[in-house]
């Protein structure tokens, strides 16, 4: 499972709860809400605008999300 990230030139926030290899996303009220295609399960939560829904703290806590490694 990835690891949850903060990314902050986006402003969106990523909190992964499950995992998936085919996944696709509804937003719901304004969330991202990422479902494995097949079944449906729920593997990630997006949050934009996090600065404004969410605690500073929160925030500061959280990584930078992964960059692809430059070939």
């Amino acid at each position: 499972m990835d690891a949850p990230y903060y990314d902050r030139e986006a402003d969106v926030a990523y909190f992964p709860v499950g995992e998936s290899d085919d996944v696709v996303t509804e937003v719901v009220y304004g969330f991202g809400i990422d479902r494995d295609a097949r079944t449906g399960a729920t593997v990630g939560i997006e949050i934009p605008n996090a600065n404004l829904r969410l605690p500073s703290r929160v925030l500061q806590a959280l990584p930078q999300p992964p960059r692809p490694d430059p070939e």
